[in-house]
């Protein structure tokens, strides 16, 4: 039953709402949500032990803040079949757009760009947006497709995703080869420093799982210890590159990007990774729902507070 339900939700429910217009098809997100919740009932019950552990919500506003959570994720998966017809024209009436003169002041240096990002709100449609503005972004990312844990319907699913990703937004895919461990990171790190050196724009997520990772550090979020990929800070100590915080985030029907200033950064890789977690967390307190990595919440913490002692 749940094969088919994914294949009904995926390769139905789906393409039907993003065949139609945009505002039509946003208004089924409620619709769609509960439709896939049965899909995703242990990451929904992970956000809500973690929403409950970090917040102390209340009943109410928990079930409000997971249901939002859905339908975030559903709007954007809507989009994302949407992508190949997008132009700059239409980017530009979609999206409200904020601090873009930080990543050209950036680039006109010469020394690239690092995007600093995570799971939060509409990230694939505003790196897509991006792209239609004439940015070239590279990304470091798993190569869901062909992840076979995933479901079949999934993976087709992130397949037309990505290829909409690349040729409406000229994004240029840099995989991580998971089964190699640690190993993994290595060639594609040293490829995001070329990239980098020659003046590139690269997309790195902050919220990868640590489990993922090739190492790590430690930071404070949400008034915990986590442990976070270090290789954000390791490329800007490594090629020179400024980090940009960058999110893009629904507020009501309307899509916002933003781009902040570059983070003060040191070069001490643990000092710089608390300044990319201060980030996330600012963003994050705005409107949690909007963060997806709730589900692995207990892969970034550790046993105690800081302030208490790990």
């Amino acid at each position: 039953m749940g094969a088919v339900r994914e294949w009904l939700y995926y390769a139905i429910a789906l393409p039907a709402a993003a065949l139609l217009p945009p505002r039509l098809g946003h208004s089924l997100t409620g619709t769609l949500s509960r439709l896939k919740a049965p899909l995703r009932s242990l990451q929904l019950a992970a956000r809500r032990e973690a929403l409950t552990e970090v917040f102390q919500l209340s009943a109410p506003s928990l079930e409000r803040t997971l249901q939002d959570g859905l339908r975030h994720e559903v709007w954007e998966e809507v989009e994302s079949l949407q992508y190949y017809l997008w132009s700059r024209r239409s980017v530009r009436r979609r999206f409200q757009v904020r601090g873009l003169d930080h990543l050209d002041r950036a680039m006109a240096q010469g020394r690239g760009a690092i995007l600093m990002t995570a799971h939060y709100g509409l990230l694939c449609s505003g790196l897509v947006a991006l792209g239609l503005q004439g940015y070239r972004l590279t990304y470091l990312s798993n190569d869901t497709p062909r992840d076979p844990s995933l479901p079949r319907a999934v993976r087709l699913h992130s397949r037309l995703k990505i290829s909409g990703m690349k040729r409406r937004g000229r994004g240029r895919f840099i995989y991580l080869d998971l089964s190699r461990g640690s190993r993994a990171w290595t060639g594609p790190m040293r490829r995001l420093v070329r990239e980098l050196k020659a003046g590139g724009v690269v997309v790195v997520l902050l919220d990868v799982s640590p489990q993922l990772a090739g190492a790590t550090s430690r930071a404070r979020l949400f008034g915990r210890v986590c442990r976070f990929p270090v290789g954000i800070p390791w490329l800007a100590q490594v090629s020179g590159a400024p980090i940009l915080p960058f999110f893009t985030l629904r507020s009501g029907d309307r899509e916002q990007i933003v781009v902040e200033p570059p983070l003060a950064v040191t070069g001490s890789v643990e000092h710089d990774l608390q300044l990319c977690a201060d980030a996330l967390e600012r963003r994050v307190l705005e409107d949690p729902a909007q963060w997806m990595s709730w589900e692995i919440w207990s892969h970034f913490t550790e046993a105690d507070s800081l302030d208490g002692g790990a």
